[in-house]
């Protein structure tokens, strides 16, 4: 339980509901327990939230039973700096020294210092500079900081860390004392000849902050296995030093056959609890007796010999040896190159547990017969085995191994029957150990698709994604609704081991969905190699979670058996473990995507538009809700463009009159209030190109300022964030600096998207450069790294880079990329559920957004997050124009539908859908959205795509791109003359962008020369603008029908979209606009005399200077000389390497004197916190908000130091 105390902002009604967060006091943990009271104090400041009325004060126990008990509560008008320790680590480092971290806030009404503190136990010191003060912190500040300490590591205490601001103190203890944990007792062969030894080791370790004493290990062997030699069964260790690990060992003999020679270490040391770690030895006949192994025959065969039984192919080999019960454990191989290589041992046919009439546990291992079958390209194994229980029942188990001729496989058939009730706790079989007998624990990579994606020394179940205690970290035995396709693998070197199933399978012929365990490396039991098997009954009906017998008994009766199909994948010229995946689709199939639960698209769209007419909309606001049940933060009501295109599309493609009238009503009256129909497609459809292109540009700049000289863009962890994860230690989610593809993805392929409708060669070059840099990573991470951390896999990141690649192929033809759009395509696939329920028709491409969770705390296991999935969609819908290795459109069709089925049929929330929904039990989050989205895949199904394309055109020495909407029949060059034809989106009009031209001579459409045309506005009939200063064309096709157009006299022009970089700011007197461009409700910008001039058109006007690289420090003062004829004041943005999009964390405002002469304003910079020690890449200048209309000139704008 955590013990809390809050200051609860309320409203009039009453309610909670004012948008403001609570302020929070939560009981520290080593406060719980230990008898004494405690002073808190709680500061609180909701003056500036007009919606709260009053405030309620209220403790509270959350998650769990406790007890708090409460004396006197006062209020105070003011509390100053008030210290907060909201996070302590001890972490051991090389050399002995012990880092201790601290994070600090000032949880006061005013800034202030924090003097800090550390009472150290004996024997401990601290090293190098010790900070004792945190200083000037502002209020709701936060600040990290770090002592080193060392020095003599035997004394058992505490560290007392103390931080104190005038009366008000907060204290934190961190016990220092030893922590014996016995990690395994680990053989080096799971698998045994009688008479062939093998080395046993104890791993011991310290995971404690004090040293380890008198560790004693003694082991105890079953009568099958002895001390080879007949050495001491003790060991000891003097000492273990904290965060270190120690091993004893010792030579051990199998003596005389076993199905599970038992094996174990009791531990034991000085201040510590007694432990007992276990394992067993399979032992088999001697080996070298007679008959060898045969050689490889090259073919499917299967053989019994003295040896064992073998069945082989020309790829694959498994060797079961034999034994008096007979076989059982094999060893399995793959063939790598032109050598044979062990890949993994499988321990026995099977292990059944049940209680007993007595209610005794009792174990059955079973192992039996052999009995084969060749015939051409094929050859089967089947072992029987025959039990007799301690109640008198019979349990009969058959297994049938199988191989074609040129199969990666074993098709391996499981089935177990008894003939009388029997409660079953466990039947557990295939339990395959990748690596044992050759590679062992090593690994390159490992796959448990929705669970698991390790590389290289990672252990599963880590917490390198969950914070230790979350009950999601350990993923050893999970629900089976939290995997979403049914395999596991591993993959070393050249060689995948693998293990493939039917999710649909029901393997007691009613219950689907075989339960699985996985453990790579098997730390759980000490094995060496990677775990992967059967488990039944299964997750969550009888098993608890990472559980391997069933804390509720299974029924199982003569009438019925246990079943188990599956395939054991062995490839030893594998590339990684998604090569297993790419297996099972070859076995299983693609799954066909669902009918949309409504039956047709367009029936879809219909539904969808219900959410704007009724369930988002807000009639006296004239304006829908953003979403709704979300962070308030995140919610606004307002006449919101793309919902505005959403409703005009339903209204252009509805069949139903009615619903057409209803949606035409609605966009008459939000287009009445002055809002405008958008998406993001460059202004092809509502806007003017040019002018987007030149926000574009703007962006795109700032961008490649903050891209490293290595081509990346890299995760902050520094820079302070606002909004909902305002104060959050990002130091937790990832090393600052750290890069992953998902760091460098999505900005990539915004820079490769300009560069693919313009032609600019400098973002071309920033975005390869960016391609070439994001080539090292394998895995998919970081996309989402505002709340998840760097570390953990992540489906938009493999999304993102599939569009970035292939951008980068549309602007290359560079086949490479194309290959690269592909594996990122691949890499995606492990998120999204290939299967689904009758109950829950969702799940089929349900998508997982990450294996991990928000904040180390907020798990996304079994909770699929269908945004991150329509945006893979959507990549995989381009990609299916150019690759068709694999059926990537049904895919997006499965990814959408799924979205549809998660939509709402509630009239509140009609046709909205879920932040998330849970694959366990179909909860919704109650964060709804409206589906644009959805739509947005939707209309490229019907061929409406939103995004534009682009096709390069070669003239002569040059290129001209041609960017729209719709489809392109066909284009054709002839000397200086394009023939295209378009056919534009559905009942939609649209501009044809023609970049990089000088203007051509004549331009007919359908046959018709077109006129030249500037109207304010978008022109209602076919016309061109051309735009000399960007070498721009554009032609406006009407709605409807094909456009065949013919370009004549058509001359490449080279126009650099980008500025130059500057290293200052100091702008004017004025030549030329110096790359300064009108971005938001201005004209184009001109020079007249030595001022920048521009009219402003709307009532939020700004300029942007982009592609800046100035050091925030190097001065302290903007300067602006400028006359604005209105507004109600001034606004001065930028951008930072770290930050580099405009927003509101990083603007001064300053009072704006309208009028017709020069005023000079000067705006204090220097004293931002995300100005100062800040890299600046872009600035953006808002000459007067608020005014409609009026001139600006402007004089000069320069960056200055204070006293300049």
């Amino acid at each position: 339980s955590h013990l809390m105390f809050y200051a609860i902002p309320m409203n009039e009604t009453p309610l909670e509901g004012t948008g403001a967060q609570r302020a929070t006091f939560e009981v520290p943990a080593e406060h719980v327990g230990d008898g004494q009271w405690h002073k808190a104090v709680l500061a609180y400041d909701f003056t500036d939230n007009k919606q709260v009325k009053w405030v309620h004060v209220s403790g509270r126990l959350v998650g769990g039973t406790g007890e708090m008990l409460v004396d006197d509560v006062e209020y105070l008008d003011s509390v100053g700096p008030l210290p907060k320790i909201l996070r302590t680590d001890l972490r051991e480092s090389a050399g002995g020294t012990l880092t201790l971290t601290a994070r600090f806030e000032n949880a006061g009404d005013a800034a202030g210092d924090l003097d800090l503190a550390l009472e150290l136990p004996e024997g401990l010191s601290i090293r190098g500079d010790a900070p004792s003060a945190l200083a000037d912190l502002e209020v709701k500040g936060r600040r990290n900081v770090a002592w080193q300490l060392g020095g003599n590591r035997d004394a058992v205490g505490s560290v007392r860390l103390i931080a104190r601001a005038g009366d008000n103190e907060v204290i934190s203890r961190l016990p220092l004392r030893p922590e014996l944990t016995a990690t395994a007792l680990k053989p080096d062969s799971l698998l045994l000849s009688r008479f062939h030894a093998t080395n046993v080791t104890c791993i011991l370790e310290n995971t404690g902050h004090a040293n380890l004493h008198s560790v004693a290990v003694a082991l105890t062997l079953d009568p099958a296995l002895g001390v080879d030699g007949g050495g001491a069964p003790n060991r000891a260790v003097d000492l273990i030093a904290p965060g270190a690990t120690a091993t004893v060992s010792w030579p051990v003999k199998a003596l005389a056959e076993s199905a599970g020679a038992a094996l174990s270490a009791q531990v034991s040391a000085e201040g510590c609890p007694l432990q007992t770690t276990t394992n067993e030895i399979v032992v088999t006949a001697a080996e070298g007796e007679g008959e060898p192994w045969p050689a490889p025959a090259g073919k499917a065969t299967a053989a019994v010999v003295k040896a064992g039984a073998v069945l082989e192919n020309a790829r694959l080999r498994a060797e079961f040896p034999r034994s008096s019960a007979g076989f059982g454990a094999c060893r399995l191989f793959a063939k790598t190159g032109d050598d044979w290589r062990q890949v993994g041992v499988v321990t026995r046919l099977g292990k059944a547990v049940y209680l007993t009439n007595k209610g005794e546990r009792q174990v059955l291992l079973f192992g039996g017969a052999g009995k084969l079958a060749n015939e051409a390209g094929k050859s089967e194994l089947t072992l029987t085995s025959r039990l007799r229980d301690a109640d008198g029942a019979t349990w009969d188990l058959v297994q049938t191994w199988t191989v074609t001729e040129e199969a990666d496989t074993f098709a391996v058939s499981t089935r177990l029957h008894v003939n009388r009730p029997r409660k079953l706790t466990a039947f557990e079989t295939l339990l395959l150990y990748a690596g044992a007998g050759s590679f062992g624990d090593a690994k390159s990579d490992a796959l448990f698709p929705g669970l698991e994606w390790l590389v290289n020394e990672e252990v599963s179940s880590n917490d390198l994604d969950f914070a230790p205690a979350h009950p999601d970290r350990v993923r050893y035995v999970p629900h089976v609704n939290k995997i979403t396709i049914p395999l596991m693998s591993v993959h070393e070197g050249s060689t995948t081991v693998g293990l493939l199933w039917d999710a649909y399978q029901k393997w007691d012929g009613r219950n689907d969905r075989p339960g699985a365990v996985f453990c790579s490396p098997d730390y759980k039991e000490g094995r060496v190699g990677h775990l992967m098997g059967f488990v039944l009954p299964t997750c969550p009906n009888w098993l608890d979670e990472n559980t391997r017998e069933a804390a509720r008994p299974y029924e199982f009766v003569p009438k019925g058996a246990l079943t188990i199909d599956a395939h054991v994948y062995l490839d030893g010229s594998a590339r990684d473990s998604l090569s297993a995946m790419d297996r099972w689709f070859a076995l299983y199939g693609v799954p066909d995507p669902l009918t949309p639960p409504r039956g047709t698209w367009q029936k879809e769209i219909d539904f969808s538009a219900r959410a704007y007419l009724e369930s988002l909309w807000v009639p006296e606001k004239k304006g829908w809700y953003s979403s709704r049940g979300g962070p308030k933060v995140m919610e606004s009501i307002a006449p919101h463009g793309p919902y505005l295109y959403d409703v005009l599309m339903a209204e252009r493609l509805t069949a139903d009159a009615q619903l057409e009238g209803r949606l035409r009503r609605l966009a008459e009256e939000v287009q009445a209030t002055g809002a405008a129909p958008a998406i993001e497609d460059y202004g092809i459809t509502y806007g003017d190109p040019v002018a987007s292109l030149d926000g574009a540009a703007a962006a795109v700049a700032g961008l490649l300022a903050s891209q490293r000289e290595d081509g990346s863009w890299r995760f902050d962890a520094k820079t302070p964030r606002v909004g909902v994860f305002e104060g959050m230690d990002y130091t937790l989610l990832g090393t600052h600096e750290a890069a992953e593809v998902g760091t460098c993805a999505q900005t990539a392929y915004t820079v490769l998207r300009f560069a693919r409708v313009t032609g600019d060669a400098q973002a071309l070059a920033g975005g390869e450069k960016a391609l070439a840099f994001m080539d090292r990573f394998p895995v998919p991470r970081a996309a989402q790294v505002w709340e998840v951390p760097v570390h953990t896999p992540d489906l938009l990141a493999a999304a993102d880079a599939c569009e970035a690649y292939l951008t980068g192929y549309e602007c290359t033809g560079n086949g490479v990329y194309l290959a690269s759009a592909v594996k990122w395509a691949r890499a995606g696939l492990p998120f999204l559920y290939m299967w689904d329920t009758p109950e829950y028709p969702f799940l089929r491409y349900a998508s997982i957004p990450v294996f991990g969770a928000t904040w180390l705390e907020g798990s996304w296991i079994g909770r699929p997050v269908q945004w991150n999935g329509l945006r893979h969609a959507y990549a995989l819908l381009r990609l299916a124009e150019y690759d068709p290795s694999f059926p990537w459109e049904e895919v997006a069709r499965g990814l959408t539908v799924s979205a549809l089925f998660q939509q709402s049929t509630n009239a509140s929330d009609i046709a909205l859908w879920p932040d998330n929904i849970s694959a366990l039990n179909a909860e919704k989050c109650g964060w709804i959205f409206a589906p644009h989205q959805i739509l947005r895949n939707v209309y490229r199904l019907l061929g409406s795509d939103q995004d534009p394309w682009t096709r390069t055109a070669v003239v002569g020495e040059g290129k001209v791109r041609l960017t729209s909407r719709g489809v392109l029949n066909s284009v054709t060059v002839t000397d200086d003359t394009v023939a295209l034809s378009i056919r534009p989106p559905t009942k939609e009009s649209c501009w044809l962008l023609v970049a990089g031209t000088a203007q051509p001579k004549s331009i007919r459409l359908n046959g018709s020369l077109l006129t030249q045309t500037d109207p304010p506005g978008l022109p209602d009939h076919p016309c061109y603008r051309y735009d000399p200063a960007h070498g721009a064309l554009l032609i406006r096709l009407p709605a409807g029908q094909e456009a065949k157009l013919l370009l004549t006299g058509v001359e490449p022009l080279a126009v650099p979209y980008l500025p130059e970089q500057v290293t200052e700011i100091r702008f004017g007197p004025w030549e030329s606009t110096q790359g300064w461009v009108s971005q938001h409700d201005l004209t184009p910008l001109r020079v007249e005399g030595s001022k920048l001039v521009t009219e402003v058109t709307g009532g939020d006007p700004y300029l942007v200077r982009p592609f800046v690289a100035v050091k925030g420090a190097e001065a302290d003062v903007i300067e602006i000389t400028m006359q604005a004829a209105g507004g109600s004041g001034g606004q001065f943005y930028w951008t930072t390497t770290a930050s580099p999009g405009f927003a509101e964390d990083k603007v001064l405002l300053f009072p704006l004197v309208p009028g017709d002469r020069m005023q000079t304003y000067r705006v204090h910079v220097g004293t931002h916190p995300l100005w100062r020690d800040q890299q600046i890449t872009s600035i953006r200048l808002d000459p007067g908000n608020g005014a409609a209309q009026g001139r600006v000139e402007i004089e000069h704008v320069t960056l200055l130091k204070l006293g300049e």
